[in-house]
């Protein structure tokens, strides 16, 4: 199964589509986004371009298997951005240059999780009032 495709991200090795080893389009080609500075606020942003829930959790080291290609430093985001091109970006650099970079992932509810979950959270919180 391929991965999905939304602007020029993807998530790849989660075995699902909200949940990997980030990857971007650069030249013709599919690389990755380094770990470097990687949040939660940015991670966030990828979350709700993919149409994917909240982050449950993100991920540093290669978590779903090192990525190949060139590779973007880093992606800073304020967490207002629609579309993780919106974020201020580093450098691309070409893969015989990787040193000490790892990639980055992230973990996402899925849609169908994300609706479930607020669901149950609206009807674990309706409080009624008796008056005594």
């Amino acid at each position: 199964m391929s991965p999905l495709v939304f602007s020029q991200f993807r998530l790849v090795n989660g075995g699902g589509t909200c949940k990997g080893r980030i990857e971007v389009f650069y030249k013709d080609t599919w690389g990755w986004l380094s770990d470097e500075l990687w949040d939660r606020t940015s991670a966030s942003v990828i979350c709700r371009q993919l149409n994917c829930g909240p982050v449950l959790e993100i991920l540093k080291g290669d978590p779903f298997g090192p990525g190949s290609g060139p590779f973007l430093q880093k992606a800073v985001c304020t967490g207002t951005e629609d579309d993780l091109a919106q974020c201020l970006l580093g450098m691309w650099t070409e893969e015989d240059s990787k040193s000490n970079h790892q990639s980055a992932g992230v973990s996402c509810l899925t849609a169908g999780e994300f609706v479930e979950s607020r669901a149950n959270m609206q009807s674990q919180c309706n409080v009624s009032l008796i008056p005594t």
